[in-house]
């Protein structure tokens, strides 16, 4: 792995530059959004905004092929870019106004007002991480090979991956007394590193001829063909497993179980270390030897069970819930990285409808995750929720036995 980032050179460079600066910068929000959304909604309607901000998304993706071929590549990259830094500079200002720390004449003193600002400003925020990891696929798929896809999916999973094990327990450094402004400072400083990274190494790649079709056609196209559509369902069945994960873990550890940020962030970085020991070597091995269907297949065993596990785990002992959340990660690792790998093998560069329409996976998710796991905490207990989310992503099983491998 290292030889091959030693090697890479001119806009691919640029382009695993640009993943890791944007991961980073999520990586430093991600775990923390819920609670800070909690500070202006209940612990119900946070769900509800990621719902919003999944909508957003959903519609723009649908809608991305069709943009990239009215304005290029260059210019909504770009745009995307900087609505992000936009919207974290607001929360950051609506976090100090939350906390009485700016002077008392720009302070926001009504509190509807203040809700709805940041209802607003977190849904086009949300909307904004999205696409900004699938304008990064547009760009990567266009210098990508089928004969690496593993690979270089590998790398690119890993990457992105990176940041995550660092930023928890950053945050839990960073974090306390609600001062959230702490986190969304740093993410918005490397949103502008990543504007510069834009336009100093990838302004003058050339657009290809993007295909822009109607979102009905496009998913016409995708049910006509098994193998695209259920590594589509593959995707989704694991950002449904991350849209649990993200809203309700943070929120579970610290309320239900009664540990603390500090405590909490170092386990995140643990949990994640998966996505940076396996999802290269796999990606590898995808290319080489196995096929996809046996790493999938085996992933959502890991993955499930671990899941289910989560529920019966009552202690506060760090150690346990690193372990438990390590191994649910084992198998999302394996499951992301064959997902990518299969479906990237599968498009060309210029399929940027296919590609939009495989990234919807993440904001169909979230749209349908908070809302599904709503209605079961009517009739369950909060710990529960992971029993049931395991139960469920064991589904991906029977999907990832159906396609055809590539080898």
């Amino acid at each position: 792995m290292f030889e091959k980032v030693k090697n890479l050179k001119g806009p691919m460079r640029s382009i695993y530059l640009l993943t890791l600066f944007s991961a980073f910068s999520y990586a430093m929000v991600v775990f923390v959004n819920s609670s800070f959304l909690e500070g202006f909604v209940s612990k119900n309607q946070v769900g509800l905004l990621f719902t919003g901000g999944s909508i957003l998304s959903f519609f723009v993706l649908s809608n991305l092929a069709r943009l990239l071929k009215t304005f290029g590549q260059f210019r909504v990259a770009i745009s995307i870019f900087s609505l992000n830094l936009l919207t974290l500079s607001f929360l950051i200002f609506l976090n100090l106004t939350k906390t009485e720390a700016l002077p008392l004449s720009i302070t926001i003193d009504n509190q509807t007002v203040l809700t709805i600002l940041v209802a607003t400003t977190f849904i086009i925020f949300y909307m904004t991480t999205l696409l900004m990891r699938t304008i990064i696929d547009q760009y990567l798929e266009e210098f990508s090979t089928d004969e690496e896809t593993g690979e270089e999916r590998g790398l690119f999973l890993t990457t992105n991956s990176l940041p995550y094990i660092f930023a928890p327990t950053i945050v839990g450094l960073l974090l306390f007394d609600s001062q959230y402004w702490k986190i969304y400072l740093p993410s918005a400083i490397l949103t502008t590193i990543g504007i510069f990274i834009i336009i100093s190494g990838l302004r003058h790649i050339k657009d290809v001829s993007y295909i822009s079709s109607p979102f009905f056609e496009t998913t016409k196209k995708v049910l006509a063909n098994k193998d695209i559509r259920n590594i589509f369902i593959s995707s989704f069945i694991l950002q449904f497993f991350y849209s649990w994960m993200v809203i309700y873990t943070p929120v579970y550890l610290i309320q239900n179980i009664g540990l603390g940020w500090g405590t909490v962030g170092p386990i995140f970085s643990v949990m994640l270390l998966p996505f940076i020991l396996f999802e290269y070597p796999l990606g590898k091995l995808a290319d080489k030897k196995l096929g996809e269907k046996e790493i999938l297949i085996s992933g959502f065993l890991i993955m499930g069970t671990a899941t289910i596990s989560l529920s019966f785990i009552l202690t506060q002992n760090p150690i346990i819930w690193a372990i438990a959340l390590f191994m649910t990660r084992v198998g999302a690792s394996a499951i992301e990285t064959m997902n990518d790998t299969y479906f990237f093998k599968k498009i060309r560069a210029n399929d940027s409808d296919l590609i939009a329409f495989f990234r919807n996976a993440s904001p169909l998710a979230y749209i349908m995750g908070p809302a599904v796991a709503t209605f079961f905490l009517l009739f369950i207990d909060f710990q529960y929720l992971f029993l049931v989310l395991g139960i469920l992503t064991l589904g991906g099983v029977y999907f990832s036995a159906t396609i055809e491998d590539t080898k």
